[in-house]
């Protein structure tokens, strides 16, 4: 695998290419949702794992939850992230005051997905999910962890501050990955973005690599060289067509190791994904099992947030429904089993 440093000598710069007017409305959009627009010009969300601070509409927290404030100037195609959360400070703990854990500027690619740079251009809220996933269960993430369709990086790094929050274990590698030049050029600048900026994130050990699913399939197997196995294996919203669902499964099982987890994020309405489980398990002869995960996402109206508490004093907010996926080979993880089929009362957005 090469280094992170590598990737701008073989990637054509992308500084002009990648800015560029954008609409006022972000693309893609799910019906029925949208942006609030405050004074300061930006767009603020409040997203957190279902069950943790609060429920939908009612009042009370739980101390030790995570949640992600988005900060998205939508003209500008950025935003800032933060990891909000207890302090390690045994005074603040006792306080139950919650503090800025992490925070980053994130460039996305102005038009890059009507541009030709594809759906990694842009953000998708799985990543956020896989995120304050990772936040309540760092222990999943283990050794060498490669990410499949990096986009421009947000999953990647928050999941790796994640696991350097929160002290457990040792410390994970992770290499990010994506087939697009543009979106590989954005996802680097967005890592030396992070890692400048004050908290756990360091680059030293990320590095970002171009993969291509179709490598490693059948008479379009070009890499003849035994391609590096990982202990981790994670996703975000990848898998959105028929036609990657046997070269994304190939690729997998190509780099998962026998006593490694695969650990994959979705839209649970997704259909395809269903049937990449049953590629696992069926045609791979993998473990499969299937969890429902609940975000809740606050769209903030006001347009001054001036504390953490003012987080939790919204008027619109939604639950989204995702699912996590995990596959192993048998025999390498006492987990259960089952793969819940629930294809009949999905709704194929391909």
């Amino acid at each position: 695998m090469s280094p992170r440093g590598l990737v701008s000598s073989r990637l054509r710069s992308a500084s002009q290419r990648c800015i560029a007017p954008t609409p006022t409305t972000p693309p893609l959009l799910l019906t029925g949702d949208e942006h609030y627009i405050s004074q300061d010009g930006k767009s603020h969300t409040v997203y957190k794992l279902e069950g943790g601070i609060r429920e939908c509409g009612k009042s009370g927290s739980s101390h030790g939850d995570v949640i992600l404030k988005e900060s998205y100037d939508i003209d500008k195609a950025s935003k800032q992230i933060s990891l909000i959360g207890p302090s390690s400070n045994q005074e603040q703990t006792a306080t139950d005051e919650k503090v800025d854990l992490f925070s980053f500027d994130l460039q996305e690619i102005n038009n890059g997905y009507k541009n030709g740079a594809g759906t990694g251009s842009i953000t998708w809220e799985s990543s956020i999910a896989m995120s304050l996933y990772f936040t309540k269960h760092p222990e999943e993430l283990r050794g060498d962890v490669i990410e499949l369709g990096s986009g421009v990086g947000m999953g990647g790094i928050l999941s790796k501050v994640a696991k350097e929050l929160s002290q457990e274990g040792d410390g994970v590698s992770v290499t990010c990955t994506d087939v697009n030049d543009d979106v590989l050029e954005m996802l680097e600048k967005n890592v030396d973005q992070a890692a400048k900026s004050p908290g756990p994130f360091k680059a030293d050990n990320v590095h970002i690599e171009k993969l291509d699913w179709f490598d490693y399939v059948g008479k379009y197997e070009y890499r003849k060289e035994e391609p590096k196995q990982f202990d981790t294996i994670i996703a975000s919203d990848c898998a959105y067509l028929h036609s990657q669902i046997n070269p994304l499964s190939e690729t997998i099982t190509k780099l998962l190791g026998k006593e490694s987890k695969l650990h994959m994020f979705a839209p649970a309405n997704r259909s395809v994904v269903y049937d990449l489980t049953d590629e696992l398990r069926e045609t791979k002869q993998m473990n499969v099992h299937v969890e429902d995960i609940e975000i809740s996402k606050n769209r903030i109206k006001a347009d001054k947030v001036t504390s953490f508490s003012d987080l939790e004093s919204h008027e619109e907010c939604r639950t989204s429904r995702f699912i996590h996926i995990t596959a192993w080979y048998a025999d390498s993880f006492d987990q259960g089993t089952n793969c819940d089929k629930k294809k009949d009362s999905m709704h194929d957005l391909d």
